[in-house]
């Protein structure tokens, strides 16, 4: 990715609202329902912009913070693990796609979408105490277990990720990949 002039972003129907070394935005891909109606169904407050593509409905959400949370190799943990977890528990409970990573987001100046605007800008905490955390514990586990579920040749009964392949340099190889993603677990 590169910076480009803000004339020459129209053009695009991606952008990326982040950089790598901080986030002023908390981005959320709403695939399943009508992008507009899931903040007001998960109980949260309207998003600072919502970018609904116009054939389906379906957009992105996103929550301008106002002040950003620092990523790069010598900020504090202990911000970038809260941002981590009100953007999982805001994830789940807005019903988001759960494989959306960014940072490319929809382009809230392409003409294929339609952009509502609130601008509102929203303190990290405000948004952490608008979200159920019980409900929000209730999705976690309810993920983990669908998880679990849907890779039962992955999982032995001691719920230890195994692997099964001919090559044994390819199985050694995934077996170390599915023991670090286990571990690394915290959904």
């Amino acid at each position: 990715m590169r910076k480009r002039p803000r004339a020459d972003a129209v053009r695009f129907r991606r952008l990326a609202f982040n950089t790598a070394a901080s986030k002023r935005w908390l981005v959320f891909d709403i695939d399943d329902c009508d992008a507009m109606d899931a903040p007001r169904e998960a109980c949260l407050p309207m998003p600072t912009l919502a970018i609904v593509n116009r054939r389906d409905g379906r957009g992105h959400l996103a929550y301008r913070l106002r002040s950003p949370v620092a990523f790069s190799d010598h900020a504090r943990e202990a911000p970038r693990r809260f941002m981590s977890d009100v953007e999982r528990d805001m994830t789940l409970v807005l019903g988001a796609d759960r494989a959306y990573t960014g940072p490319l987001a929809k382009n809230p100046l392409h003409r294929d979408f339609r952009t509502f605007a609130t601008g509102r800008d929203f303190e990290l905490r405000e948004l952490a105490a608008h979200v159920d955390r019980d409900a929000a514990r209730v999705l976690r586990a309810r993920v983990r277990s669908d998880w679990v579920a849907t890779a039962p040749c992955l999982m032995t009964s001691a719920s230890m990720p195994i692997a099964r392949c001919s090559n044994s340099n390819a199985a050694t190889i995934f077996v170390g990949f599915c023991n670090a993603l286990w571990r690394s677990l915290t959904i």
